[in-house]
């Protein structure tokens, strides 16, 4: 999935996974993603998972931050990631006390937008509102399917918030798809813009993420 990881599946598809299971097991009976719950800080109450829903998609993201200059402030613009399928690796990395480096694994050793020859899962990328005269909604896409989202939670990173970009809840906007209900932007690295303004009317800043997709 990642550079780093690509020499781990060997040994991933031979340790035990859940059940006993080797994960070329889990694959083949239809690894479910509903069991990874988000990893949200326990000292907020800004981000949570309504009730009912349970993970569809553990992912992993790398991409990009787009942002302009407005008056001598950076003003975000939306962003553009690949998505890459990690449910498989979150029960083994998370036996190992690792999962959360997935994202610091995935920001240091993929580009955006080059794949490196993985599987895209998703697709995420902004679009103007739909009946709105302004404004822009997150979209997340698979080949058979779509959903925008609406910000309706924004907490910042617990670490480095001034490098990392702020943890986000989503939630989908009625009739624009059904990919999912609620999604997640978690354990980033990276995407803040650069500090100083000066002469520049736009910038790209790479980030990764741990995105969650529920139903």
């Amino acid at each position: 999935m990642l550079a780093a990881l690509v020499a781990l599946l060997p040994l991933a598809l031979a340790l035990p996974g859940p059940s006993g299971l080797s994960i070329s097991q889990l694959k083949s009976t239809g690894c479910s993603a509903s069991q990874i719950a988000a990893p949200l800080p326990s000292n907020q109450s800004t981000l949570s998972v309504p009730a009912g829903q349970k993970t569809i998609y553990a992912t992993v993201g790398r991409g990009v931050q787009n942002y302009t200059c407005t008056s001598g402030t950076w003003t975000n613009v939306g962003a553009l990631a690949n998505l890459y399928d990690a449910s498989y690796l979150y029960d083994l990395f998370d036996s190992q006390g690792l999962a959360d480096e997935l994202p610091t694994l995935a920001f240091k050793y993929l580009d955006y937008p080059d794949t490196s020859g993985l599987p895209v899962k998703l697709h995420h990328f902004f679009v103007n509102t739909p009946n709105a005269t302004s404004g822009i909604s997150a979209e997340f896409a698979s080949a058979s399917n779509h959903a925008l989202f609406s910000k309706t939670g924004s907490l910042n990173a617990p670490t480095n918030a001034t490098i990392n970009v702020p943890w986000l809840e989503l939630t989908a906007i009625a009739g624009q798809g059904t990919l999912a209900k609620t999604a997640f932007r978690l354990q980033t690295v990276g995407g803040q813009p650069p500090a100083s303004v000066s002469s520049q009317v736009g910038a790209q800043a790479d980030s990764s993420a741990r995105p969650k997709a529920l139903n």
